[in-house]
């Protein structure tokens, strides 16, 4: 992801902490709830929907719970971020000299998904639009927000799939999936500038990058990894991507067909053998579908270009079929 994009997802998180937390000195946990979604949606002006909040005053930790955030106008009416859980250890003394000081912090991001419109926007880069007045003042907020310093002792990260949708060509959409799967600590973030290089190397990873390039690219930042990472960490050699899926063979068949009809074009397909060809941007693409049980089938998609695999475009195409098996 460019790093425009990462800095404009930390203003989010950012954003959704400090909203949380000052919600909390007026009200009670049962109307925390419908503030935060009130106070973020208006925020970053766009939907969102928020499953539950709670509070340990005890050991001051709070927890967001089942956050989703949509995407603005003029995108998909769909979700851009899901995050099942937002966790931290807050340290009340730091917060009224103004200072973010966190002993421990959890993120669980489960799902990322970009989308790229026929303009060339991007949906994040999209995030807190509006008129001049209200731009001045989210400049304001944001430098202020610059101006508390941010401690974090202990930092876990945990990042799901990345998906990329590009409407731009102005044809059929290209979706693309990345199965990131990061499951990190770090230890001693200071400042955003660094939690943002860290998790910008992570996010690179399904990408070209080289394991030695991001690990160099980490340590750059003076962060500790725990445990140490692996410089050889990528995959290679995958052309596709399956799962498993609660239907039929033939509803999954069927919606098979009409996903890849959306995105690609069908050369030839036989339900009875449950297989479908066809290409995808010069991609050629096999479905296959195959029974488990009564009600549960597997979806196997891979990809090629050339006998080269293309393991993102097969990710991006069984996520498209996941999707429409909703």
């Amino acid at each position: 992801m460019p790093i425009r994009v990462i800095k404009k997802l930390l203003l989010v998180f950012l954003a959704i902490f400090v909203v949380t937390f000052l919600s909390l000195f007026f009200l009670k946990d049962r109307l925390v709830k419908s503030i935060v979604n009130a106070g973020l949606s208006k925020a970053i002006g766009v939907p969102i929907q928020l499953e539950g909040f709670s509070w340990d005053i005890l050991n001051s930790v709070i927890e967001i719970k089942g956050l989703k955030i949509y995407n603005p106008d003029g995108f998909p009416k769909e979700v851009m971020l899901v995050m099942p859980s937002i966790k931290a250890e807050y340290d009340l003394s730091a917060f009224l000299k103004k200072e973010l000081h966190l002993p421990w912090a959890e993120l669980d991001l489960r799902e990322v998904i970009l989308s790229r419109e026929a303009g060339g926007k991007l949906n994040l880069q999209e995030l807190k639009t509006g008129d001049k007045k209200a731009a001045a003042q989210t400049s304001q907020k944001e430098q202020e927000a610059k101006a508390w310093p941010l401690h974090i002792e202990l930092f876990k990260l945990k990042l799901g799939r990345i998906v990329y949708k590009d409407f731009s060509s102005g044809g059929k959409p290209i979706i693309q999936a990345y199965e990131v799967n990061i499951n990190k600590a770090y230890k001693n973030i200071s400042g955003l500038k660094q939690l943002l290089t860290l998790m910008l190397a992570d996010s690179l990873r399904p990408t070209a990058l080289k394991g030695a390039a991001i690990y160099g690219l980490v340590s750059l930042t003076g962060a500790q990894l725990l445990p140490p990472v692996g410089v050889a960490a990528v995959l290679t050699g995958r052309d596709g991507a399956k799962a498993g899926f609660p239907t039929d063979t033939q509803k999954a068949f069927t919606v098979s067909l009409e996903a890849l009809d959306e995105v690609g074009d069908i050369v030839k397909h036989d339900d009875r053998r449950g297989v479908i060809k066809g290409k995808i941007h010069s991609i050629e693409v096999i479905i296959k579908i195959s029974r488990i049980f009564d009600k549960e089938v597997t979806v196997a998609v891979s990809a090629r270009k050339y006998l080269i695999p293309k393991p993102h475009i097969a990710e991006g195409l069984l996520y498209h079929i996941s999707e429409k098996l909703k």
